[in-house]
């Protein structure tokens, strides 16, 4: 069973709950201790830092032990929580989430010892009393899991998400009530590291890192920040894409479970947090986004039973051009990146199409400043990174497919003038790397990552010679059997390669 830390916003809404009278607060409950004596405990306004300190520590321990971690979380800062309209149903599944992610598979032996288990449970029962729906005798999990308030409430509460209980009202005001040090819970000694942080960053983002546990952008010169606006009314979101110029991820938001909601692409504004929902998807028309004023609209054709004809209209500045169409099944496969990329200079625009049962790709780049467009073609390429193309337009980081005695595969730089495609030198000391590329840095370098257990080492990566120069190496804030990817946004790492430094451990 995986194991996720809970939003501190979550546990805020835990701790108001059990101060509520209409839940049968302020709710006393109790626990065994090491001798196994019980003791008893009442939330209130004087205590109820340390309970939420003491919920964050017991979801914290699981999931460190789960993921074998070490590295510092997040300090728990107590405050109101942001909306308090929250109804029993939404904060019954809240309780069920919560102990979903904060209690050991085998603790049910030991479950009256566990402070945080006791305070769910005694909140839980709280509220099922308080509320003249239900008998506390007769009310199962099934039977309040099938109530649609209950499948339409948030998994996880976190800022912005907005109850159904009411219409949304102006969030109130957040009272500072700073954790005091009795209050905190004790931790175990590390050694300092790169904090994350949970949020927006303040501008444009250099490169963004995903996986199951959630999704992290770089805000130059602090470090990791953790998103949670994309996930504030309790959708899957999946098929990250960081734009170009940092500032906008788009993905796909889908229901969870029974639930009758629409499966949407959005983009979220990461400075502002505006989310907008993009029209007709799904579609048999994918946008790809280049940038302001550059994108590739592909639309396909379903022709014979083998083929389906790929028409492509490429737009720049409002100037639109249709390309001759392709017999493919699908675009390429860029699993680092777009599968259609622009040039930085907007000359240059850069596609792959794969036909059924056929290894080798066909990799077109498109001058967008002919007229009518011209174009190269270059058979067993494939796109990689998300930063394809070198600042002058001139170079591309590609996957190279050739037939010998097996299909042999290697990463490579295509000159697009030239017709010429290099392989990127490896050093020998580098041979047993797992490294990936992102894109160009500049003209003569890339930018690579390599993983070693839970460490990120980011490198500049000269293509020529093979030598490397570490820019910034940090802890993952994830499992890494849960690390998806990283992609980068060429328009900031190449306009300040200064945007990949970090702030202090």
């Amino acid at each position: 069973m995986s194991k996720s830390l809970i939003h501190h916003e979550h546990i805020r809404v835990l701790v108001w709950a059990g101060q509520q009278a209409r839940f049968g607060g302020p709710l006393r409950w109790g626990h065994h201790d090491l001798q196994g004596e019980i003791v008893e405990q009442q939330v209130g306004a004087e205590n109820a830092a340390g309970v939420g300190a003491m919920l964050v520590a017991q979801n914290e321990a699981v999931f460190d032990e789960r993921h074998d971690w070490d590295d510092e979380h997040e300090p728990y800062e107590h405050t109101d929580p942001e909306r308090q309209e929250w109804s029993a149903v939404e904060i019954l599944k809240a309780i069920d989430h919560y102990l979903y992610h904060s209690l050991d598979d085998e603790a049910s032996d030991t479950i009256t010892a566990v402070d945080a288990a006791m305070y769910c449970h005694a909140l839980r029962l709280g509220i099922v009393t308080a509320d003249p729906r239900w008998d506390p005798a007769t009310l199962t999990a099934d039977l309040l899991m099938a109530l649609p308030e209950y499948e339409a409430a948030p998994l996880e509460i976190s800022p912005g998400a907005t109850p159904a209980a009411g219409a949304p009202t102006k969030t109130r005001a957040r009272k500072r009530a700073l954790l005091s040090v009795q209050d905190t819970p004790t931790r175990r000694a590390t050694v300092a590291r790169q904090r994350t942080r949970t949020g927006r960053p303040g501008g444009p983002v250099p490169w963004m890192m995903s996986g199951m546990d959630g999704v992290w952008v770089w805000d130059p010169g602090k470090g990791l920040v953790r998103l949670d606006d994309p996930f504030g009314d309790g959708r899957n979101c999946r098929e990250w894409l960081l734009s170009p110029d940092g500032r906008h991820v788009r993905y796909v938001a889908s229901p969870r479970g029974m639930e009758r909601v629409p499966t949407e692409r959005r983009c979220l504004d990461l400075v502002s947090g505006e989310v907008a929902v993009e029209p007709d998807f799904p579609a048999k028309t994918q946008v790809h986004h280049g940038g302001p004023g550059l994108q590739a609209r592909v639309h396909y054709t379903q022709l014979e039973t083998y083929h389906a004809t790929a028409a492509v209209t490429l737009e720049r500045d409002g100037e639109i051009r249709e390309l001759e169409p392709q017999f493919a099944v699908t675009l390429g496969l860029n699993y680092t990146g777009s599968p259609i990329q622009f040039s930085p200079d907007r000359r240059w625009a850069a596609m792959a199409f794969r036909s059924r049962s056929n290894p080798f790709s066909q990799l077109d780049v498109v001058d967008l400043s002919g007229k009518p467009f011209s174009g190269l073609s270059h058979y067993g390429l494939e796109l990689r990174g998300s930063g394809s193309f070198s600042p002058s337009g001139i170079k591309l980081l590609v996957e190279r497919t050739q037939q010998g005695r097996h299909l042999e595969q290697d990463m490579c730089v295509c000159d697009t003038l030239q017709q010429d495609t290099r392989p990127i030198t490896v050093l020998p000391e580098h041979r047993t790397q797992a490294i990936e590329y992102l894109g160009w840095l500049d003209d003569t370098r890339l930018l690579a990552y390599v993983r070693e257990k839970r460490r990120v080492s980011v490198l500049a990566v000269d293509p020529r010679s093979g030598e490397q120069e570490e820019i910034v190496n940090f802890g993952m804030p994830m499992n890494s059997g849960n690390f998806h990817g990283i992609w980068m946004a060429p328009g900031v790492v190449q306009a300040d390669p200064a945007t990949l430094q970090g702030g202090s451990a």
